[in-house]
């Protein structure tokens, strides 16, 4: 039979055990899931999808190789800046529609810089979400079949490239990181004149969906 005394020594047990384990939750550590870091870091980058020039009539291939040194700033514990400056080499091919340009249009890219900031938020599980925007220069060749006979650019053509898109960062060990995302490349140039003293005087806006892989080394 319960007594009043009993129920009291329990009430007080059961007070005392509570106590004592929140004092132990209390007492344990809290850790940022992210664990977000400022410090230079060092890219390795490649990227490649599916090229389209505006007007043309069928898909080629692109693809792109890079180093992008930068810089993450941790602006609190859940967020970050990452300005960076990605330089490399890369290709292109597209089709235009014109009766005169038969097969593929070929543009070896010699040359890109892209300078690019990102933001990135935190999506648990110490990785981040990164979206980003570059803009530069590029230097290429150029290779088209005009009237059945396969001609070059005379000169190194310059143009404009920009990409935007996302990357999710994964911590893979300390000091390293995997990412992985999806890229939109605007790349626009103009050919005045082929080999052979061919007049051309022409633009092309050429338009990429790509798939980027980086390794990084944060230091």
């Amino acid at each position: 039979m319960l007594t009043s005394k009993s129920i009291i020594s329990t009430c007080l047990g059961l007070f005392l055990t509570a106590v004592s384990l929140s004092g132990g939750a209390l007492a344990e550590p809290s850790e940022p899931v992210d664990k977000n870091t400022s410090g230079p870091t060092l890219g390795v980058n490649m990227a490649f999808g599916q090229a389209t020039a505006s007007g043309g009539k069928g898909p080629g291939i692109i693809w792109f190789m890079g180093v992008e040194p930068g810089y993450g700033a941790a602006r609190d514990t859940w967020n970050r800046v990452e300005p960076s400056f990605e330089i490399g080499a890369g290709y292109a091919e597209f089709k235009v529609k014109d009766d005169e340009f038969t097969g593929t249009s070929k543009a070896p890219i010699k040359l890109f810089a892209l300078a690019k900031v990102g933001y990135g938020y935190s999506v648990g599980q110490h990785s981040f979400a990164i979206w980003r925007l570059g803009v530069g220069p590029a230097l290429m060749d150029f290779k088209q079949s005009v009237n059945g006979v396969n001609r070059k650019a005379s000169d190194t053509v310059s143009g404009f490239m920009a990409r935007a898109g996302m990357d999710f960062m994964m911590p893979v060990a300390e000091g390293f990181d995997f990412l992985m995302g999806g890229h939109y490349n605007y790349l626009t140039f103009s050919v005045d004149e082929l080999e052979g003293g061919y007049p051309l005087d022409r633009s092309f806006q050429v338009n990429g969906l790509l798939l980027q892989i980086s390794g990084r080394l944060r230091f």
